[in-house]
């Protein structure tokens, strides 16, 4: 399950949020969901990679930003498919 941490855990703010926005039509769904994943997004991971990439550090730095991509992906997955889950 730690390979999938952060699309399960998108799935699920995503559906809480739809769940919530039902309920209360007054919030901003988006910007609730935003909330929920900010401390999921790979910030620092990609800060350092950035800066090994600028200090010629090129396979360090290539491994840590493809592996914050690859987080940022599994993040939009999980949300894409809440989203889809919701609206069926």
């Amino acid at each position: 399950l730690q390979r999938v941490y952060e699309a399960t855990a998108a799935l699920l703010a995503s559906l809480i949020v739809a769940a919530a926005a039902y309920f209360e039509p007054r919030i901003s769904a988006p910007t609730v969901l935003l909330a929920g994943l900010i401390g999921l997004l790979p910030g620092l991971t990609l800060t350092i990679a950035l800066n090994e990439l600028a200090t010629q550090n090129i396979v360090a730095g290539t491994t840590r930003f493809m592996g914050a991509i690859v987080k940022l992906v599994q993040l939009v997955f999980g949300v894409v498919l809440g989203s889809t889950l919701v609206a069926m």
